[in-house]
């Protein structure tokens, strides 16, 4: 029974919010957007699900993540969604130095 509640949940969640793939935007660059209601979370969880989206990308790619811009449609209705759209870059991880003592 308890999975049951907890995959409905799971439902009400995903029918509310969605992330948009993630696409090339040029010059090494991509985009995710992502968009919640607005009494489900606020703007600066909309866009941890888009930059959530965009770390995984970049860790598949075993590099880390460089934010570029993150663009907020803020509405303040609580039927419209808030809306997020990040630009970013995967960049080569820095080396780590080893030193002996």
């Amino acid at each position: 029974m308890k999975h049951i509640v907890i995959a409905g949940g799971l439902l009400v969640l995903v029918g509310c919010s969605s992330i948009t793939p993630i696409t090339p935007a040029g010059n090494d660059t991509f985009v995710v957007g992502s968009k919640k209601l607005v009494d489900q979370a606020d703007i600066i969880d909309v866009k941890s699900s888009a930059l959530g989206l965009a770390i995984d990308f970049c860790n598949k790619q075993k590099k880390d993540i460089e934010e570029l811009n993150a663009q907020a449609a803020v509405v303040p209705a609580p039927t419209s969604p808030q809306r997020v759209k990040v630009t970013f870059k995967c960049v080569a991880r820095p080396t780590e130095t080893v030193t002996g003592n």
